[in-house]
């Protein structure tokens, strides 16, 4: 045994079944294409949550009408 991991069978050179010692499993590492799938579905989200907030408070605003801004506390 020469201390490095055993390729998977994908050959990509990373072993998803090995275990640690301790007996937790090795930890994930995405491929650079995957962290960019990622990031980019992220960011889609986050401008989809933002577009989402501001279409309801705009809404918010139109039902409430225009005098609820200007009248006094």
């Amino acid at each position: 045994m020469s201390g490095k991991p055993d390729k998977d069978a994908s050959g990509d050179g990373r072993n998803d079944t090995a275990s640690r010692p301790d007996g937790f499993p090795e930890t994930y590492v995405p491929t650079p294409e995957e962290a960019r799938a990622r990031r980019r579905r992220n960011i889609a989200i986050a401008i989809a949550i933002g577009v989402f907030s501001v279409f309801f408070y705009a809404i918010t605003i139109a039902k409430l009408g225009v005098g609820v801004i200007e009248r006094p506390l």
